[in-house]
């Protein structure tokens, strides 16, 4: 919807948030209470459109199968060197996604 955000900068926020441009992020209560009068500067087009061009269900999805794909590749890595057997019942992300295709 394109709201302006004003947060702490504390988990995803600095990720999300553009510092000046689709909101503001403060380490403390008085950096976020100065932040309100400048909040009407924001564009809302500017919020909507850093949204929806990183942060969609399919970019996020994605994102994420990529995530478990390099973990399980990594485990499988290990694994082996440590003499387990390449006889695997569990398919990765990009494997299963190409068997239904």
């Amino acid at each position: 919807c394109g709201t302006p955000v004003i947060a702490m900068a504390r988990g995803a926020a600095p990720e999300i948030i553009i510092q000046g441009k689709t909101g503001f992020i403060g380490n403390d209560i008085d950096e976020l209470v100065a932040a309100i009068p400048l909040i009407a500067d924001i564009k809302r087009f500017a919020c909507r459109h850093r949204v929806m061009s990183h942060f969609t269900v399919k970019q996020m999805v994605d994102g994420y199968e990529m995530v478990y794909e390099r973990l399980l590749r990594d485990s499988l890595v290990k694994k082996k060197a440590r003499g387990w057997n390449d006889e695997r019942t569990t398919l990765l992300p990009s494997e299963a996604k190409a068997s239904v295709n």
